[in-house]
């Protein structure tokens, strides 16, 4: 309503990260498209092996108790 539009602190940070990358940093907008997935990757690998842990010390905590 009233044509406002709210973006979460996290979207605009995003979006300053692009504009740094391209307008300071050099980077072409495909570029930054692959940095970014890379790290994305990057985050999704370090979840899974935190969950892998989680799940092993669930597993121990069981079988001890």
């Amino acid at each position: 309503a009233g044509g406002r539009r709210y973006y979460r602190p996290d979207d605009v940070a995003l979006v300053r990260r692009i504009d740094s990358l391209l307008s300071r940093e050099g980077y072409s907008i495909r570029g930054v498209q692959r940095l970014l997935d890379a790290e994305r990757g990057a985050r999704r690998g370090r979840t899974d092996s935190l969950r892998a842990v989680r799940d092993s010390l669930q597993v121990a905590l069981t079988e001890d108790g």
